[in-house]
């Protein structure tokens, strides 16, 4: 074996430069690796396992922590293995080497016996006593003689965050530099790794954000400032006259389109006019009384009642208000109970005064109450 230059000084190198790790640029980056390692080491298969905490298990708790292969690995298929099994041995040599932190150097107690055939293990590190060293788990079907393992992490301090396992189809004796540039390599991957993660999380922050922008593609910003605000007004055909003309006379004193549902003459289903037109509109105002059926309409102390088309379309003003702030309702006094709560909106009741035994209209206080709630509406 004849490293040269380094190849893992060079990588360090690269991954510590890189900023965007997408797929690509990573499977690039591991086949580099994997040739390399190839090549010098007669290495077949190398796998990075991350920490994964099972979920409602203890911070403490070590046994209940699972190894995941990510999908960074040659070789071998997935593979998920806690750290510990139910009687409290390890799952396997990564995780010795995972839970104490110890690079370990596991080759048979005989070089020409593969690590899958031998039930004895040396650690070339002496690291572990072969008398603590778990049993190897295959990971690949090819014929493994050392399996090198070394604990990484995310930080330069701190515990392992998961492991880096090189194997190789030769019995690979102890030495310095090859472990001093696996090492290298190692760290290199857990950095790689890091960076493709964070990628790919601003990659899918980055879609989640187009999407939301796509909602508002439609939007013509200019037309939207510069058009007037509009307000639906909604009241029955046998509302009071006298009060419908004289909301509409106190619209007009103010810079807002007036929509009045008794307008809309589209063609089509009417109630589809109008929940349209409700939901283009700015704000809404509904007068809600009608008179009772066998009342006359001569104001002679006939009662009043909500008219359920009027009752509609409030139920669809007040769902798309916060606090039913952008609408106001109006009713008669002497009206039957609301059939739902509309108390947080304060609607305005039409006051009345007596004349000549007639309950008529009290024009002034009325333009007092609406223009003041037309005021706060509008500002």
């Amino acid at each position: 074996m004849s490293f040269g230059t380094y190849f893992g000084d060079y990588l360090t190198q690269l991954v510590r430069a890189v900023d965007i790790v997408n797929n690509d640029i990573r499977n690039s980056i591991l086949s580099e690796v994997e040739d390399y390692l190839r090549r010098e080491l007669d290495i077949e298969f190398f796998t990075f396992l991350i920490k994964q905490r099972e979920i409602g298990n203890s911070e403490d708790d070590v046994n209940l922590i699972t190894l995941c292969t990510t999908e960074w690995h040659r070789g071998g298929g997935t593979t998920n293995t806690r750290i510990k099994d139910n009687s409290g041995k390890y799952v396997g040599q990564v995780s010795l080497a995972f839970a104490e932190d110890k690079y370990l150097w596991i080759v048979s107690d005989t070089p020409e016996r593969k690590l899958r055939d031998s039930t004895t293990y040396l650690d070339l590190m002496n690291n572990a006593n072969s008398s603590t060293i778990p049993k190897y788990v295959a990971k690949t079907p090819r014929a493994i003689r050392t399996s090198i393992i070394f604990p990484v992490s995310f930080s330069d301090q701190g515990e392992a965050d998961g492991v880096v396992n090189f194997e190789s189809k030769s019995y690979l004796c102890f030495k310095q530099t090859i472990w001093d540039e696996l090492n290298k390599i190692a760290k290199s991957i857990a950095i790689l790794y890091e960076r493709n993660q964070t990628y790919k999380a601003l990659r899918e922050d980055t879609i989640r954000a187009t999407r939301a922008l796509s909602q508002y593609r439609n939007v013509n910003f200019a037309d939207d400032v510069q058009r007037r605000k509009s307000i639906f007004v909604a009241f029955s055909s046998r509302a009071d006259k006298q009060v419908v003309g004289k909301i509409i006379h106190i619209l007009e004193d103010y810079d807002v389109e007036v929509v009045l549902w008794s307008d809309i003459s589209e063609t089509g289903i009417i109630t589809q006019s109008i929940i349209r037109q409700i939901q283009n509109s700015d704000y809404g105002l509904c007068y809600l009384s009608e008179p009772a059926l066998g009342s006359s309409d001569s104001h002679h102390d006939f009662d009043f009642v909500d008219n359920p088309n009027v009752l509609f379309e409030a139920g669809m003003l007040s769902g798309r208000s916060i606090n039913m702030e952008n609408w106001i309702p109006i009713r008669e006094v002497r009206s039957d109970q609301m059939p739902f709560d509309l108390s947080a909106a304060r609607a305005i009741l039409v006051p009345r005064r007596k004349q000549n035994g007639t309950n008529i209209l009290n024009e002034y206080e009325f333009d007092q109450l609406l223009a003041n709630r037309l005021n706060s509406l509008l500002r």
